[in-house]
């Protein structure tokens, strides 16, 4: 890793997102997508499973597979 000087330049064009920012390196070798959809893209697996398990709570006492 290098020294501490670091630029920071906002892009020209706006994203459309409802909410976050998307940070990447300036030779596009690494990108962070933390918008709202990023993130939601991300733990979309997680997000369900807990989901499922709010909505059919004995399912997981009974064993039986929940399927969408």
């Amino acid at each position: 890793m290098g020294g501490t000087d670091k630029e920071i330049r906002l892009a020209d064009e706006t994203l459309e997102t409802l909410g976050g920012a998307v940070v990447r390196s300036a030779d596009n070798r690494i990108l962070v997508d933390n918008t709202f959809e990023g993130r939601q893209r991300r733990f979309e697996t997680a997000l369900l499973q807990i989901l499922m398990g709010r909505m059919f709570p004995h399912s997981a006492e009974l064993g039986a597979p929940v399927h969408g």
